[in-house]
């Protein structure tokens, strides 16, 4: 990956030339992607967590019982094998989606790639980086992009963001407000310099540091392309999701309330699933395309 910035235009152009061509294709990848992650993995590294958590004794993560937790070396090494897997199934579910579309672009009919094609691919990137360094993905997975809300997103790292009720309490003193805000705008300064370590991970950048000090220049120091970028997706997720819901799910429910009463709630929950689906369905070409 080279440090060349990169034009808004044509790229936004050139993933929603790309993205849609297949669609029913990448559908079926973010349909196999992300149900893995949430129904297969997830529950299993909730599960482990709580059960490490349990072994010394509380009964949940606070500050007041991190003291007790810490000092089990079974339960740290639980949560570190825990947070090891869940950034390397973030990392391969975020690699897939991303060898995809580097695949697509490179095929002379610039078609998606076969499954036995994506799978040999993906599976050398992933054997070329089995190496210590690897492991510098793991804070940066699962505590700098959500908190960021600006890379790839996860249904392992959906949970992760500041509660609002310490954001409230924050801003009620001049200094500590200004302190937050300075901390929320470094975060986001620091996502939009690194949005690209996957992208230069995908593209067969040897190694992770490599991958964060390609990412850091081909951003640059005021990274207004990516920011472009980015409010573009956000719009186009915040309208599906308004789709979605309030034209699927609160209008069927509206139109139900009004002429069968009895049936409403029966319609609400039909209206809500289906109101899911178009959401995933739609954020899933919107990932695709911004891929």
């Amino acid at each position: 990956m080279t440090s060349a910035r990169f034009p808004v235009i044509a790229t936004i152009g050139d993933g929603w030339r790309l993205g849609p061509r297949r669609w029913r294709w990448w559908l079926a990848l973010a349909g196999v992607l992300q149900p893995a992650v949430f129904l297969i993995a997830a529950p299993l590294l909730s599960t482990a967590g709580v059960a490490a958590i349990h072994s010394t004794g509380v009964w949940s993560l606070t500050v007041a019982t991190l003291p007790s937790i810490l000092g089990s070396p079974l339960a740290v090494l639980v949560l570190v094998l825990i947070a090891i897997v869940a950034a390397s199934a973030i990392a391969v579910q975020g690699l897939t989606m991303l060898t995809a579309a580097r695949l697509q672009r490179e095929h002379t009919e610039q078609l998606p790639p076969t499954a036995r094609e994506l799978a040999r691919t993906l599976g050398a990137r992933v054997r070329s980086l089995a190496r210590p360094s690897t492991f510098l993905l793991a804070p940066y997975l699962l505590l700098i992009a959500p908190l960021g809300h600006v890379a790839l997103g996860s249904a392992l790292t959906t949970w992760i963001a500041i509660p609002g009720f310490i954001g409230g309490e924050l801003m009620k003193s001049p200094g500590t407000a200004v302190a937050y805000t300075l901390a929320i705008a470094a975060i986001w300064y620091v996502n939009l310099r690194f949005v690209l370590v996957l992208p230069a991970l995908a593209l067969g950048e040897r190694s992770v540091p490599r991958a964060f000090a390609a990412s850091w220049r081909a951003t640059g120091w005021l990274p207004w392309r990516l920011v472009v970028v980015i409010v573009q997706r956000t719009v186009l997720q915040g309208i599906a999701i308004l789709v979605g819901f309030a034209g699927l799910a609160i209008a069927a429910t509206a139109i139900a309330d009004a002429v069968a009463p009895d049936a409403a709630a029966v319609v609400a929950a039909i209206g809500l699933g289906i109101g899911q689906v178009v959401v995933f369905l739609v954020i899933a070409l919107i990932a695709a395309a911004e891929s």
